[in-house]
């Protein structure tokens, strides 16, 4: 923050998270008996401790354990949640490659 002469503070009482990526997002989320995370239509058989976010199409998955799957309008990622820092790589990689559309 600059310096300033002029600054209002309000006290608040609220949780809060820095979220970096997928796999803290899905952390926070509200998980079903099986640790799923499913923002969007999805059918989930014999899957774990993943998180699903698509709002264009149904995602099916089977058999999965803690994935991450994000499917939107142009771009599909899955990634292990393991591996989910990594998503940063794909970004540096489609910065190299003049892609930023998909960013």
């Amino acid at each position: 923050m600059e310096k300033t002469d002029r600054l209002l503070l309000v006290p608040a009482a609220f949780d809060w998270a820095d979220i970096g990526n997928w796999a803290e997002l899905g952390d926070h989320a509200h998980a079903d008996a099986r640790g799923n995370s499913v923002d969007g239509e999805a059918i989930l058989i014999d899957t774990t401790n993943s998180l699903v976010f698509g709002d264009r199409r149904l995602v099916a998955a089977i058999g999965l354990q803690d994935m991450i799957i994000v499917d939107t309008e142009d771009a599909l990622l899955v990634v292990p949640r393991s591996r989910a820092q990594d998503v940063r790589k794909v970004v540096e990689t489609l910065k190299r490659a003049r892609k930023t559309r998909y960013l």
